[in-house]
């Protein structure tokens, strides 16, 4: 009778071995799926790539796991089984409480971690950003033409703010640069007339015209624009000093008049021309103009 007696206790005690060995098993799976998921994130800190805070599988493991204990606890008395990184003697619903929060955690901080990875290389794009502009300051640029190093502030020294504006103005101190040796000459001209005391402005108005000229030939009827503006320009340059010479031009085709030109050889037809007639301020001729005739 005992030994009938004693055979359903035999069964309870084997069926409940069976589900201590099937939690031991879902332990050793649970923790290993742990120590993977850690030794794979460490590994991943230096590489970009998705998160890996994804723990659904382990989640549904404790829950499997949660309800074996809980199953077997109803059928015996609480066992106390050990696992590798928890607690020993906790009850089913104590266990699962304890290990949910570390997978919580783990996934937080992967995601901490996988933010910091972005900031980091955000941080490094922007440091080599401003490293590269300052290489780029840094590279010795080249030298610029001499006509563009060289600009307006030559010119309007040297012609005066009326002239300098004038297109014909960059031709002739393109000529100057170039080693032309008429454009240095009315450049010359220029500066003397612009430094000169007042007493010598008459006299000069005949040589910055003849060097005009030797720049800029005369042999077709007609002004040019650059010449009109010169002839202006020093003139109320006179004017403004109290001076009131004025400035006759001369034209190819005109007849010759000894009292107003000067020419080397014979002619009554002026054919080319090499400077202009100042006349004083009582219209009276002062200097002749230089002319070529035939």
């Amino acid at each position: 009778m005992d030994h009938e007696a004693n055979k359903p206790d035999q069964g309870e005690f084997e069926q409940l071995t069976g589900q201590l060995a099937d939690l031991g098993r879902m332990f050793e799976k649970t923790n290993r799926q742990i120590v993977d998921y850690l030794a794979h994130r460490d590994a991943r800190r230096g590489e970009s790539g998705p998160s890996l805070g994804d723990t659904s599988e382990l989640a549904g493991l404790l829950r499997e796991l949660g309800e074996k204990l809980d199953r077997a606890g109803s059928a015996a008395a609480p066992v106390s089984v050990p696992a590798s990184g928890t607690p020993a003697g906790l009850s089913a619903s104590q266990m699962a409480e304890h290990l949910a929060p570390v997978l919580e955690k783990l996934g937080v901080l992967d995601q901490q971690n996988t933010a910091l990875y972005q900031t980091m290389e955000q941080l490094r794009s922007h440091i080599d950003g401003g490293v590269q502009s300052l290489a780029e300051l840094l590279v010795p640029q080249p030298e610029q033409e001499a006509s563009s190093s060289v600009g307006g502030d030559w010119i309007t020294a040297v012609l005066g703010p009326e002239l300098a504006a004038h297109d014909a103005s960059r031709h002739l101190l393109e000529g100057v640069l170039a080693g032309d040796g008429a454009a240095q000459g009315l450049a010359g001209q220029l500066l003397v007339f612009r430094s000169a005391p007042l007493e010598r402005l008459p006299q000069l108005l005949k040589d910055v015209g003849e060097a005009f000229y030797r720049w800029h030939s005369k042999s077709v009827p007609g002004n040019d624009p650059f010449e009109e503006a010169l002839a202006n320009y020093v003139q109320r340059s006179c004017e403004n000093a109290g001076i009131y010479n004025s400035i006759e031009l001369v034209h190819p085709g005109e007849r010759f008049d000894a009292a107003r030109h000067n020419a080397a050889s014979r002619g009554v037809e002026i054919i080319q021309v090499f400077g202009w007639i100042v006349l004083r301020d009582n219209g009276k001729v002062y200097t002749k103009a230089a002319v070529e005739v035939r």
